[in-house]
């Protein structure tokens, strides 16, 4: 069995890593893994509300790298798994059970959503080594931090606990160690109760309109809107308001 275990609950897509593997070889293996997924995924009929990727234990996913070679370890294969996170049409929830050093905190980057262990720590350590970040580390945390931050966190190595981390926006949740999954779980309903397609285009709405020019990312905004006017779970959202009713939203 890979180091990734898939399940689906309630249109929710679960990615869990129950420990960290180490730089190298079964990082590797861990992001071929992660690419294979997210092609299924993309692939797939099936339009799930969100995937969380679950790292649990120390930390996430991969343990944080000590030394130069453990840096290049995290080469080619890790910024395609990263890529292919950062891909998919749904939204995705990191779920961070311990730190995320390195190429850790560039997979969690490339997640829409990001909670935490309130003893989580978060850092980007490779200018130490002699290296940057080179699976999106640099630019997907400028995005999500702002200029400033990066900056400080890139340059001079600084960690940031979950508290501090959540204050500057890379988290958006922190939670007790024993409840981290609940904390998730009610995370995931508050998507679950969304339409999939709506999410989806939300996502795309966002992401893809923040690098462009207002007027074009209006453009944009309208025109995945005038797309959402023809889907079944419109009409539904539009049936289930009329009876007072929850709607039912099937991704169509």
């Amino acid at each position: 069995m890979g180091a990734v275990q898939v399940t689906n609950d309630r249109n929710v897509i679960y990615l869990r890593v129950s420990q960290p593997v180490p730089l190298g070889p079964e990082s590797d293996r861990l992001a071929e893994q992660i690419v294979d997924l997210c092609r299924d995924l993309r692939e797939s009929s099936d339009r799930p509300v969100a995937i969380a990727l679950i790292g649990l234990g120390q930390a996430f996913c991969v343990l944080p790298p000590a030394s130069t070679a453990d840096c290049d370890a995290a080469g080619s294969a890790w910024s395609e798994a990263t890529s292919a996170i950062a891909d998919l049409k749904p939204p995705t929830v990191a779920v961070l059970g311990g730190d995320a050093i390195g190429p850790a905190l560039e997979l969690a980057l490339a997640c829409d959503l990001r909670i935490a262990t309130a003893s989580a720590r978060v850092g980007a350590p490779e200018v130490r080594f002699g290296r940057i970040p080179s699976a999106g580390g640099t630019q997907r945390l400028a995005r999500a931090v702002g200029r400033a931050t990066a900056l400080r966190m890139l340059l001079l190595g600084d960690e940031l606990t979950a508290s501090e981390a959540m204050d500057q926006g890379l988290l958006h949740r922190v939670a007790a160690v024993d409840a981290l999954e609940a904390a998730a779980e009610e995370m995931l309903d508050m998507l679950r109760a969304g339409a999939p397609i709506a999410l989806a285009y939300t996502k795309e709405a966002i992401r893809s309109g923040s690098e462009l020019p207002l007027t074009a990312g209006l453009v944009l905004e309208a025109d995945l809107a005038a797309l959402l006017q023809t889907t079944a779970d419109r009409a539904e959202g539009i049936r289930a308001f009329k009876e007072r009713k929850l709607p039912r939203f099937e991704g169509r």
